[in-house]
């Protein structure tokens, strides 16, 4: 028997540029492709224009256009129109970011075998783990400028303030500036701790070996939020926790047609807990949890032939996979998506036009199958 006990910390940065009121600098960007101007009917002059120009510039490969011009970017961030007197500078119309992931990981686990005979043996595996991550978004570079603002750009002033759309309401309306340094858009905390037993038969039997597993496992997760968000009154402090028992089963046998020639079954009956991502949808801006999100559970089989000889070595294997209860998660920008709200005369006020969609598919199925064939 032993144990082990482990502890793993560290960040990942994960560099973006981001804008604030201002076009998209991405030479993919749609608008900024040939094929956008294409698709206009009836296009009015200066569109046509537009067709040939930018036709131009991608065929000649002219590199302020065919990549990100940070000259352009620099220029537009010394402009006396994002002078924010309220700030005693410029606002970043541009400007890096990096999306961390500080992460703080304990594990422990123990390995207990007892060899009932030569052909027959226990197996015990125990193991826990406590994962702890806080994800944030921190202003990497401003591009010349002096301050960037954590307000959501899509966002509709309805109040004539100076300040709204607040990615974080608990912060004042003079902090919304923030520095190179200075965490902005999101920010919060992903908990998860997870246990798990397996106890594992094995042994052999004239031409059989078989190997018997068990499996059962409990998760613990949660999000703690560190920003209110202007629109998800759940994106603060600590949201619901969502708990899973798991179990299962998975076995091996193999059967020795001669010294050469084998016949092996791989078979497994279980279920998993959900990824946090797949738990929490919208984790950036809100603790709210996927409805009726279940445990995943994968039933999974092959069967493979194997010849192994001196020259050449085949294994031909057919396998099936089902699995139930997925989770899919997507997201996306919607250009033309109009949200409104009610005004305080209870007419429809817009919010903003364009929209990041968030879409989840829950309860999902599907099935694997196929053949494998391998020479070595």
């Amino acid at each position: 028997m032993w144990t082990t006990v482990s502890y793993q910390f560290g960040k990942e940065y994960s560099s973006r540029l981001d804008w604030y009121r201002a076009n998209n600098p991405s030479p993919t960007y749609y608008r900024n492709l040939p094929s956008y101007w294409l698709n206009f009917d009836n296009p009015a002059p200066s569109q046509a224009e537009n067709i040939g120009f930018w036709r131009d510039k991608w065929t000649n490969n002219d590199e302020n256009y065919t990549q990100i011009n940070w000259d352009n970017l620099y220029r537009a961030n010394r402009s006396d129109n994002l002078y924010r007197p309220e700030f005693g500078g410029r606002r970043a119309a541009y400007y890096l970011v990096d999306d961390v992931k500080d992460d703080k990981v304990w594990n422990a686990s123990t390995h207990y075998t007892y060899n009932f005979s030569d052909t027959s043996r226990f197996i015990l595996n125990l193991s826990y783990q406590n994962y702890r991550s806080e994800q944030y978004r921190e202003v990497n570079d401003l591009l010349g400028a002096d301050f960037a603002l954590n307000m959501d750009p899509f966002a509709s002033n309805l109040t004539g303030d100076s300040v709204w759309g607040q990615f974080n309401t608990q912060e004042s309306k003079a902090d919304v500036a923030k520095r190179e340094g200075d965490r902005i858009g999101y920010n919060y905390i992903f908990r998860r701790q997870e246990v798990k037993v397996n106890p594992a038969f094995k042994f052999a039997t004239g031409k059989f070996d078989v190997f018997v597993s068990g499996f059962f496992g409990y998760t613990n997760n949660s999000r703690e939020g560190k920003f209110q968000h202007y629109l998800y009154p759940s994106s603060y402090g600590k949201g619901e926790d969502k708990n899973f028992w798991n179990a299962g089963i998975k076995g091996q046998v193999t059967y020795k047609i001669n010294g050469r020639n084998f016949l092996v079954y791989n078979g497994a009956y279980f279920s998993q807990s959900p990824f946090l991502n797949d738990i929490y949808f919208n984790t950036r801006v809100s603790g709210v949890t996927t409805p009726g999100i279940k445990n995943v559970v994968i039933d999974a089989n092959d069967l493979s032939y194997v010849i192994s000889t001196p020259v050449v070595k085949v294994r031909l294997t057919g396998y099936l996979v089902n699995t139930q209860n997925e989770t899919s998660v997507q997201r996306y920008f919607a250009q033309g998506v109009k949200l409104s709200t009610l005004n305080e005369n209870g007419d429809q006020a817009p919010v903003q036009d364009g929209a990041f969609i968030t879409q989840v598919l829950a309860g999902a199925n599907k099935r694997n199958m196929g053949l494998n064939l391998v020479l070595r």
